[in-house]
């Protein structure tokens, strides 16, 4: 395990080291081919999905696993987060390299900002998760990859008609594992903050991996005074069979 000294040394070098290579990778220009590795369950989903949002600009920028990504996050807000605003643009919080943008944008239809904390990580062919975000959103112009930390956002300039939060740190050891310097860990702070991001009629959705991390998610949201609504298990027919199982809450903000 890094020590926190190395875990600072990381952060600094990344906050310097900006620049990102291209993003190549193997789009799936035929969705046939990922057809062939779903059962019928899914195969069903994904037509009705299809027939109801317009897919056509995936192809464009993902590669086969981030489609189908994509079809599981845009399933999971279909089923669970009710009818998308009117307007108002969408946040979502830990948005890592934005695989599965396009599936908030497919589902809203207006703008979304993306933001992450860690936007610098570099992969082994020297892209940033900030290079491959924005990539994946160049066919949206109206949205945006912020790298940063979500209390940089001033909630008396942007308020959110909705917001996600897929897989947030909830509890020290996934996070201490990823290698963020301990100083970031303000699980508490940053839902409260969350919370103030949000318009009044807006809502949230939170996704946590696993029960100890749902109960954890509980105690944060009754601490905040916020009303959470548990969806229980939010699993949907495009999850990997390795998936560990996942729980979600929904909330609304009435004023």
């Amino acid at each position: 395990m890094r020590t926190e000294w190395r875990r600072e040394l990381d952060w600094w070098l990344k906050a310097r080291l900006r620049w990102s290579a291209p993003v190549f990778k193997r789009r799936l220009r035929d969705p046939e081919r990922l057809r062939q590795r779903l059962d019928a369950a899914a195969v069903r989903r994904w037509r009705e999905l299809a027939s109801r949002y317009d897919l056509s600009r995936w192809v464009e920028v993902c590669s086969l696993d981030e489609y189908r990504e994509c079809l599981a996050v845009l399933d999971l807000l279909d089923r669970h987060a009710g009818a998308a605003p009117a307007s108002g643009r969408g946040l979502d919080i830990g948005s890592k390299n934005g695989s599965y943008l396009p599936a908030l944008v497919t589902w809203h239809g207006g703008g979304w900002d993306g933001i992450e904390i860690d936007a610098h990580l570099r992969y082994w062919n020297l892209a940033t998760r900030r290079g491959w975000a924005e990539s994946m959103l160049r066919p949206w112009p109206d949205c945006r990859y912020i790298a940063g930390s979500l209390l940089d956002l001033d909630p008396d300039a942007s308020r959110y008609a909705v917001v996600t939060w897929f897989l947030p740190f909830v509890t020290p050891t996934p996070f201490i594992a990823w290698g963020l310097p301990r100083r970031f860990f303000m699980p508490q702070r940053m839902l409260e903050h969350a919370w103030r991001l949000l318009a009044p009629g807006g809502r949230m959705l939170v996704v946590n991996q696993g029960e100890a991390e749902a109960e954890a998610q509980q105690g944060l949201f009754e601490v905040a005074g916020i009303a959470a609504t548990g969806l229980g298990e939010v699993g949907g027919v495009f999850d990997h069979p390795s998936m560990p199982p996942r729980y979600g809450w929904l909330v609304e903000r009435t004023v």
